[in-house]
């Protein structure tokens, strides 16, 4: 077995290992198959993804194939291993037209200026030890262009 060629072919692209050793070989002997299962499993998420924090079919599949595996799976639902708050904030400022913005409190500012802290909070404020995230998923204001609401 000395004298042994791979080629390997994924995916249009040709990987010749040239001579391998026996060991290597052996490792390697399974691999264009599972690289094939491993595309199959691949293009059928992406042709059917699923919500966030709503992968159903997703969970089930990693699961299977870690029990067909000899691993233990156990599917929870919501957030794992994590906590999640959720939290709705609303400012209130003293507004007035556009072209006098020295008289206003504008909510708008104050808004973008929190929204500019909270993204800083993960990377400034918190140790790289310890694992964070802060999302702003949504921010609304005002409804007229020259008014400051």
């Amino acid at each position: 077995m000395a004298g042994l060629t791979a080629a390997i072919r994924l995916r249009r692209v040709e990987i010749d290992m040239g001579d391998l050793d026996p060991a290597v070989s052996q490792v390697l002997s399974g691999f264009a198959e599972a690289a094939a299962d491993l595309e199959s499993l691949y293009r059928y998420l992406h042709a059917h993804p699923e919500l966030s924090h709503q992968e159903h079919a997703t969970a089930a599949i990693v699961a299977e194939r870690l029990a067909a595996s000899g691993y233990q799976a156990f599917l929870c639902p919501g957030t794992a291993m994590a906590a999640a708050q959720s939290l709705q904030v609303r400012m209130f400022g003293h507004g007035g037209h556009g072209s006098m913005p020295d008289q206003c409190v504008d909510p708008v500012e104050m808004g973008a200026a929190t929204v500019m802290r909270l993204q800083t909070l993960v990377s400034r404020e918190i140790s790289p030890a310890s694992p964070a995230v802060v999302t702003v998923g949504a921010f609304r204001a005002g409804d007229q262009g020259e008014r400051d609401p």
